[in-house]
Order: C-alpha cells, then sequence, then structure tokens
C-alpha cells in the first residue's frame, strides 16, 4: 500500500490537465507520502494541482445511510470541493430517485488517471 500510495501521489503531482479518482470510501487527510519524501495528504495534493488549473474529478460511492456504512461522502464531497472550484465530485448512485432499483448497489473501484490520453 505504501509504495502505490506514493505511486499515486508522484503522478498527481505531475498533472497537467487532469486527475480523475473514483473511491468507494475516501479520506481526503489520507497520507500519501512518507519519509524519505516530505509527508503529503491528499487534499493537499489535490488543492496545489487545481490552484495550477489541473482539473479535478472525483466520483464517490454514495452510501446508504439508514444501514450504517460509515462512508461520510457528504462531507468528504464538501470539504474536497471547498479546496477550489476545479475540484469537482459527483456521490452515486442515488438509490431512491430516479427510479433506481440497486438500493444495496456499490462499486469497488479503486481508480485514479492522471492526464488520460482520448
Amino acid at each position: 500500500g505504501c509504495e502505490y500510495y506514493q505511486a499515486a501521489a508522484l503522478a498527481m503531482l505531475q498533472a497537467q490537465k487532469e486527475i480523475m479518482i473514483t473511491s468507494w470510501k475516501n479520506s481526503p487527510t489520507v497520507l500519501m507520502t512518507r519519509a524519505p519524501l516530505p509527508p503529503l495528504r491528499l487534499d493537499q495534493i489535490l488543492k496545489y494541482k487545481a490552484d495550477q488549473g489541473v482539473n479535478i474529478y472525483v466520483l464517490l460511492y454514495k452510501e446508504v445511510e439508514h444501514i450504517g456504512q460509515g462512508n461520510d461522502s457528504f462531507n468528504v464531497k464538501k470539504k474536497l470541493e471547498e479546496l477550489s472550484p476545479n475540484i469537482h465530485v459527483i456521490r452515486h448512485p442515488n438509490k431512491f430517485m430516479g427510479g433506481s432499483t440497486a438500493v444495496l448497489w456499490s462499486h469497488h473501484e479503486k481508480l485514479v488517471i492522471v492526464d488520460r490520453y482520448v
């Protein structure tokens, strides 16, 4: 895990256009780098890159509150979006609006994509 977080942090720090993240549970204050590198948290990296004009897109799983999933995705969305107007967060799915029948569905992908090429 430690090596992955460091590699993801270094990739994000090199972003020129966009960073896309999807996760089931996200903590903006997760420590991405450790010694011998200076300690950097995810929110610090995202704010730094957003302030440089990089667009940040985060897709969070929207937990089912009444069954005790402690993802706290609403507060994560709020905290990240407060960092910069270049940070965009979507929580999904909305289980009770729009006709979704996927009440207990979730995505478990954890991805970090930097400067995709299309």
